[in-house]
């Protein structure tokens, strides 16, 4: 009995932390998850593979899912392989397309989340590993297959998806969702209206199979989650009280990361910073290059939310620190969670002597070859009269000649270790002796280019194209 307390007291005071780091935008049952937590219940999020990589956006799932296994709550990350081949269409205003790398995606995605969780996945608690991947194509297609009835008429599985899934769902509720509200005058197909309920299934045999009870998710899922518990209990009403405050099982929102402008990370939106790991350390700066820019107010929110420092320390950074040291901390955290402290701090080290312009004066070729394997960089036969704005647009710096030359006009056009007097003299075409070439081989060089104070691009140029290697 007093250990029961104790967790209790234990999961009472976790849930307090989350809402104080304002993680928690609207859930069931308050009483009733802290309890789950204190006899150990699993907890699963889901993500659907539309992607080949993980991004920013996601992070706060994974740190939030952290969050729990350093509590040794249980978790389960669902991959959504059978959900992804309808997609969600929850606050979107077109369809999405069939995507024909739903399965190479979902394996990639479970092994960046292996990764991820490679410790927790190796830790047993009572009956379960701290963290199970699952893929719920599999899970279904599985508990199909063992099933009898199905075995002997398969049509049974049609029948059995529109008497679990289908039959208790009221259809003018589903239709008042928010989710929904903007496609009802352009279009909602069929299909995209059953995802609530394929994702409903998800939970409801999470929870009869797996022993999970609550379900995490962003705040644009949060009718979608309600659909699972519908499921578990047929006989109450939709999003009533009684449904909300139902003791079985249970669901958690947090609030959605946006970026500068309020938009969700999402590579729909076309703002997706890959946090992939295995080398690629074009990812590391991405992210890097993110944090260190975000807008002023955003800090102290992204501290509290993205990170494992406890509020106090947070508090303590927010008074001590420069908002300029508080950005380079909050980077240095949330790098090293996802890609391990060697890679953090190679990372730092770099991009300070390249915003020192240690680098450019330097113009050292192997210094700098290893600059570009930081930072956006494209492989480029050299010509002699290749123009400055080819190579910022080849490097996405800018999308157009006229954007070229409206950052030229503002000064935002920089050659590090050339001054603009040069650059002016020269029409901003690229010179020779811009290009820093390697002494052991000059037919190779590198051309680092800037646009205003932080965004870095490296051109390696080769005078035959045998070179690159």
């Amino acid at each position: 009995m007093k250990e029961h307390k104790d967790k209790l007291k234990q999961a009472e005071d976790f849930f307090k932390d989350l809402e104080d780091r304002g993680l928690i935008y609207k859930s069931t049952w308050k009483d009733g998850l802290i309890d789950k937590f204190a006899k150990g219940k699993r907890i699963y999020w889901g993500i659907d593979p539309t992607a080949d990589f993980l991004h920013l956006g996601h992070y706060l799932g994974l740190s939030f899912l952290k969050r729990f296994t350093k509590r040794r709550y249980p978790i389960v990350v669902l991959i959504g392989s059978l959900t992804a081949r309808i997609g969600d269409p929850s606050f979107r205003s077109k369809a999405r397309k069939f995507n024909p790398d739903i399965d190479n995606n979902a394996a990639v995605l479970k092994e960046q989340l292996s990764r991820f969780f490679e410790k927790e996945m190796q830790i047993v608690v009572g009956d379960y590993p701290l963290c199970e991947i699952v893929d719920n194509y599999e899970l279904h297609n599985d508990r199909l297959k063992q099933d009898a009835t199905i075995q002997e008429k398969p049509i049974n599985a049609l029948l059995g998806f529109i008497g679990e899934a289908c039959s208790c769902l009221k259809v003018n509720e589903l239709i008042r969702r928010d989710a929904f509200a903007n496609r009802l005058d352009n279009g909602l197909t069929l299909a995209e209206f059953l995802y609530p309920s394929l994702q409903g299934l998800d939970f409801f045999y999470l929870n009869k199979e797996k022993g999970v009870d609550v379900q995490l998710g962003g705040s644009d899922q949060w009718g979608n989650m309600l659909v699972g518990l519908q499921l578990m209990t047929k006989d109450l009403d939709y999003e009533s009280n009684e449904a909300v405050n139902f003791k079985k099982a249970g669901v958690i929102t947090f609030p959605l990361l946006t970026d500068s402008y309020g938009n969700k990370f999402g590579k729909s939106e076309g703002n997706a910073i890959s946090i992939n790991t295995g080398g690629d350390n074009k990812n590391i700066y991405s992210v890097r290059q993110y944090l260190l820019n975000v807008n002023d107010d955003m800090v102290h929110g992204l501290f509290l939310k993205l990170t494992h420092l406890s509020i106090e320390e947070i508090d303590q950074i927010n008074k001590e620190m420069s908002i300029k040291d508080q950005k380079n901390r909050l980077a240095d955290v949330i790098c090293e969670d996802i890609f391990g402290n060697k890679q953090t701090k190679s990372s730092s080290l770099i991009i300070k002597q390249a915003f020192s312009g240690e680098l450019a004066l330097e113009r050292d070729y192997e210094a700098l070859k290893e600059f570009g394997s930081w930072v956006p960089s494209k492989d480029l036969r050299w010509m002699s009269n290749m123009r400055l704005s080819s190579i910022f647009i080849e490097l996405d710096l800018v999308s157009s000649n006229s954007e070229f030359n409206r950052l030229r006009v503002s000064g935002g056009v920089y050659v590090p270790g050339i001054d603009l007097e040069e650059l002016e003299k020269s029409d901003y075409m690229v010179k020779e002796e811009y290009v820093v070439w390697d002494k052991k081989n000059p037919l190779r060089g590198i051309l680092t280019v800037r646009k205003g104070k932080k965004h870095w691009g490296l051109i390696h140029f080769s005078k035959n194209e045998s070179v690159f290697s």
